[in-house]
């Protein structure tokens, strides 16, 4: 029997669910024997380099390509020479806005999820008080959602002002450098939100340097982000599962290799942790469980 090579390109190094989703990709391809490379844009979030490593890939195509698209366009061109050349693409976290060049494509519901956070935030706040909130990278195709998940769900709390907003690049320094900058416009709120736990982090250092602690909410549900919740530093973060995403893309290449048919889109459910659920959030990305496709199916 033939032995697949499968390879992935996420969108940077440094996000924690990036690492989560090549850690979990490995584990399955272990489980699966098959060959799995990943590729990693050198400057974060680089779409220039994406559309290298899909050039690169054409002069010898693997069997099938799991990627993290950082555009929703500008990559269109590599995927559709690739998909002409008989790879199985299949999109995880952000696709293109070209659906038929993938498979199949792996995601969340982001809009919903960043409402739910938001709505969470605001009822520990009592429906009344100030907020600061990080939205991502204008250029990521998960920044609309998130941003508009955000809005969606203070809409229905008139009492809880928004001071300002910046844009931290889903990064953890540009969020600390955003947020130092809001800290000194408007001062100290009683609530933040924030587009993902990396940026989370970037903000926490800034409100340490002001000493103080208000009320966070998430998105990513990393091994960091829930340690936070665990100490109080993060009221909320929402369960983006990144590893799984990126597990049940290789499984549904993997399917599709073997003539198997796959639904075109798989979108994972929203869940909140917080500090009453975290357990099941807490362990690290080496030892949390892989997600079942069938059940996940019946579920999504």
């Amino acid at each position: 029997m033939k032995r697949h090579r499968i390879v992935t390109i996420s969108k940077n190094g440094s996000n924690p669910a990036y690492q989560g989703a090549r850690i979990g990709m490995d584990r399955l391809a272990k489980l699966r024997g098959v060959d799995v490379q990943h590729l990693v844009p050198v400057v974060d979030d680089s779409i220039p380099e994406q559309a290298e490593m899909l050039e690169r890939l054409l002069r010898e195509p693997p069997d099938a390509l799991l990627i993290s698209c950082s555009h929703e366009s500008q990559l269109d061109a590599g995927l559709e020479k690739l998909r002409d050349a008989g790879v199985v693409i299949v999109m995880f976290v952000g696709r293109t806005t070209r659906k038929e060049l993938a498979r199949c494509y792996v995601g969340s519901r982001d809009r919903a999820m960043t409402r739910a956070v938001a709505e969470a935030v605001a009822r520990h706040l009592g429906g009344r008080g100030t907020m600061l909130v990080l939205d991502g990278n204008p250029l990521g195709i998960l920044y609309e959602p998130r941003k508009n998940g955000f809005r969606d769900g203070l809409a229905a709390w008139p009492g809880v002002r928004v001071l300002g907003a910046a844009d931290g690049h889903f990064l953890r320094e540009p969020a600390r450098a955003a947020m130092q900058s809001l800290l000194a416009q408007h001062g100290v709120p009683d609530a933040v939100l924030v587009a993902n736990d990396f940026m989370g982090l970037g903000a926490l250092d800034a409100l340490r340097e002001h000493g103080a602690r208000p009320a966070m909410g998430s998105v990513n549900a990393t091994p960091d982000g829930v340690a936070r919740v665990g100490t109080g530093e993060m009221l909320v973060t929402a369960a983006f599962n990144a590893m799984g995403m990126g597990c049940l893309a290789m499984e549904a290449a993997l399917r599709i290799l073997r003539g198997e048919t796959v639904p075109a889109e798989v979108l994972l459910p929203a869940e909140l942790v917080t500090r009453e659920n975290m357990a099941a959030w807490s362990l690290p990305y080496e030892e949390r469980p892989l997600l079942d496709w069938d059940l996940t199916l019946a579920n999504s």
